[in-house]
């Protein structure tokens, strides 16, 4: 594998970890393949399908919970300060989609789908 298909399983296995709490089972590469042939926005499709699935939103229903996990399974790393900021966006009536754009968005995202070199 090269060093981009690997970047790429790692981030298919993160999101299996963070955004669905559990191993990647055998669906996971089907998504490392549709990454590895879509370029970057199959990145940010790939994000989308599992923030957003049910599975999901069972696991993470309150907007701390949400916005947590999206800093582990698009950042990989745990929520700094900004958590909150993104928290009062929810409760004060931005949407799920709003906030999961704001992050896809950051510099610090594009910072690291830039990585994978496509």
């Amino acid at each position: 594998a090269t060093t981009a298909q690997a970047q790429v399983a790692d981030f298919v296995c993160r999101l299996y970890r963070n955004a669905l709490c559990r191993e990647p089972d055998a669906g996971a590469q089907t998504w490392v393949d549709f990454v590895s042939y879509g370029g970057r926005s199959s990145l940010v499709t790939t994000a989308h399908g599992f923030v957003f699935s049910p599975e999901f939103a069972e696991r993470f229903p309150s907007n701390e919970a949400y916005v947590e996990q999206l800093y582990r399974a698009l950042f990989n790393r745990e929520p700094d300060a900004g958590k909150y900021t993104w928290v009062a966006l929810m409760n004060s009536g931005a949407s799920r989609e709003d906030v999961f754009n704001g992050f896809i968005g950051s510099q610090e995202c594009i910072n690291y789908f830039n990585s994978f070199g496509f």
